[in-house]
């Protein structure tokens, strides 16, 4: 397993979004009581929101392009 916090499919949830520097993990509330009190001091959500209510028939998969070419190309970019 990687570290806790780590990496989510592509989001880098320790790399800061304005300047990129790895950011520590200073602490972890696990307490779901002492979470709920934090958010409702800070004005946030303390519950989620309601699940959607499904409708009608499931919908067909979009048609997907035959053509699945990319530039494979170095200096596109990527870091």
């Amino acid at each position: 397993m990687g570290r806790a916090g780590g990496r989510f499919g592509e989001i880098d949830a320790l790399r800061c979004p304005r300047c990129g520097s790895t950011m520590r993990l200073i602490a972890a509330i696990e307490d779901p009581d002492i979470a709920r009190r934090i958010l409702a001091r800070l004005n946030l959500p303390t519950r989620t929101p309601p699940m959607a209510k499904v409708t009608g028939r499931p919908s067909e998969p979009p048609e997907l392009e035959d053509d699945w070419s990319f530039d494979q190309s170095a200096g596109g970019g990527w870091p």
